[in-house]
């Protein structure tokens, strides 16, 4: 059998999400930290692209990475980290946009069943 592990006492309010993130470890925090940064990324995507992320080069197309673009060019000779960074911001936005809708319809669909004193 292996010992139970004691669960901490009730939290104080001020600083309740830095004792529960430090009660996950290192793993925790290192994904907090992930997260944090993806987010980031995100939402100031645009502004951090190095190169405008559509403008085209072909002269340049299928380049490797270089000192001045780390991740190269694509087949249109494009720079990959700004075209990356661009679409991070529709990569993260368009997923919250589903959820923000479905959370809205379900919760109407919720109250009026409430309301409605369910299906009958």
């Amino acid at each position: 059998m292996s010992a139970a592990v004691p669960l901490p006492g009730p939290l104080p309010r001020r600083g309740r999400a830095l004792a529960l993130l430090r009660a996950t470890g290192p793993a925790g925090i290192a994904s907090a930290i992930i997260i944090a940064v993806a987010a980031l990324v995100a939402v100031f995507g645009p502004l951090l692209a190095p190169y405008p992320p559509n403008l085209p080069n072909l002269s340049l197309a299928w380049v490797g990475p270089t000192g001045g673009h780390l991740l190269g060019y694509d087949f249109e000779g494009r720079d990959v980290l700004s075209r990356l960074l661009a679409g991070a911001q529709t990569a993260i936005l368009g997923p919250l946009a589903v959820v923000a809708i479905s959370m809205t319809a379900g919760t109407l669909l919720a109250v009026t069943a409430a309301w409605r004193r369910g299906l009958s």
